[in-house]
């Protein structure tokens, strides 16, 4: 069954142009291809970028945070990053209105593919000097795969330009039964975002939409190079710790590059380590980074591994120039990109 919702007039969505409208908690991007009228997901499925923002070239919308490009009739995904289409919602005109039929949502877990839902707020817990994790537990049973991420809306007075969302990792495995978002705090440059999730008291609730992204290990079997710069750390703890739950093994090496030797997690994965002979670790602190030399060091076969990338946005640009002009090919690399961090 399915709803018929109102989402905009007509006219405000002129031919060659989108707009994102809200339904049932849902954010929807409506585009205007020539007189015909189409609507899919606002969620880019590579990291969360609101394609209603992106440009529109016919009928396909490109992703303004790193390039993605949709077929905005079927939600097929065209290029690179991304690596999944997103979904799409018959959409007609009654009179002067745009209408969305919505799906009904009914009950029992919600995952890929659900709307929105509430998170509580049960621990906090301090990882270095800088760095914390936020325990959520879900009021519904919660899907994911390790390595995905949350949209996480928290309004608050004055926010600054980016508004009160963001896109974290879920930095917890599935099996630990909590949503974990664990991020970094600058003392004097923090966003209002952060700052009013740093004073969130336990118990309190938080919005979320479904869980996204498909940077996971898809092929656990096959050898992996994690590459992590600072609190990109996040997603490689999810998995590493779903494999070891799930008594896979770990053949992987994790090259993690930090301005300090206050590694986030370092004794959870240094226990992996020792659990598991399969998984390499090399530390870098700043100013050693990682480089050609580091990488062809610890990887013999570099057209053989799958290489994942994570870290703030300059230092996944960074890596995938390297790991390009080193000839890995494109179909073996995935990034994790963090905006809002910058790397020096």
């Amino acid at each position: 069954m399915s709803e018929a919702i109102r989402i905009a007039s007509a006219a405000a969505i002129p031919p060659g142009s989108g707009m994102v409208a809200e339904a049932k908690g849902m954010r929807i991007a409506v585009f205007n291809v020539g007189g015909r009228f189409h609507a899919i997901e606002d969620t880019c499925s590579h990291q969360g970028g609101p394609l209603s923002e992106g440009t529109l070239d016919g009928q396909v919308v490109t992703c303004p945070w790193h390039g993605a490009r949709f077929d905005v009739t079927t939600g097929a995904v065209l290029s690179l990053p991304a690596r999944r289409g997103v979904a799409t919602y018959p959409v007609r005109v009654s009179g002067p209105d745009l209408l969305v039929d919505i799906p009904a949502v009914g009950a029992g877990s919600l995952g890929a593919g659900d709307g929105q839902m509430k998170l509580v707020l049960a621990a906090k817990r301090v990882e270095t000097q800088d760095v914390t994790s936020f325990l959520f537990r879900s009021e519904v049973p919660l899907s994911w795969q390790a390595g995905q991420f949350l949209r996480y809306r928290l309004p608050h007075s004055e926010p600054d330009d980016r508004r009160t969302t963001r896109y974290f990792t879920i930095a917890s495995a599935p099996f630990e039964g909590h949503t974990m978002l664990t991020t970094r705090f600058a003392a004097e440059r923090s966003s209002t975002f952060k700052r009013a999730l740093r004073e969130l008291p336990i118990g309190a609730r938080v919005e979320v939409d479904k869980p996204a992204g498909d940077f996971t290990l898809s092929h656990p079997d096959l050898p992996h190079v994690l590459v992590a710069g600072g609190i990109g750390i996040t997603p490689f703890r999810a998995m590493l710790l779903d494999l070891d739950h799930r008594r896979l093994p770990v053949n992987a090496t994790l090259l993690y590059a930090n301005r300090t030797p206050d590694f986030v997690y370092q004794r959870e994965i240094d226990a992996l380590r020792r659990r598991h002979p399969g998984l390499v670790m090399h530390y870098f602190v700043s100013p050693q980074g990682i480089t050609r030399g580091s990488i062809a060091s610890v990887v013999p076969d570099l057209e053989a591994a799958i290489f994942l990338v994570s870290g703030p946005e300059p230092f996944v640009e960074g890596l995938e120039g390297m790991l390009s002009e080193m000839g890995v090919p494109e179909t073996r690399l995935k990034r994790d990109y963090f905006p809002g961090y910058d790397w020096a």
